[in-house]
């Protein structure tokens, strides 16, 4: 469940992120929620990844999936 999430949210900050950079404005309320959201994902990463307790449960689940925005120039 939560490596469908995690991929389906990359998949909508690239989007976003190209949406932006496109020109399209971000209204202020939105840009709070991106940074709720940032603050969630960094805060659960953090955990994860410097947490001795949290790596012993996972560390055969690791799965890195990498995602780049497509940025036209």
């Amino acid at each position: 469940m939560a490596k469908g999430q995690l991929l389906a949210t990359a998949h909508k900050a690239v989007e976003l992120f190209e949406k932006i950079h496109n020109g399209n404005n971000l209204e202020p309320w939105a840009a709070a929620k991106i940074t709720l959201a940032l603050d969630y994902i960094e805060t659960v990463a953090d955990y994860m990844l410097y947490n001795p307790e949290s790596q012993e449960h996972n560390m055969s689940e690791t799965e890195v999936v990498e995602v780049e925005p497509e940025i036209e120039s």
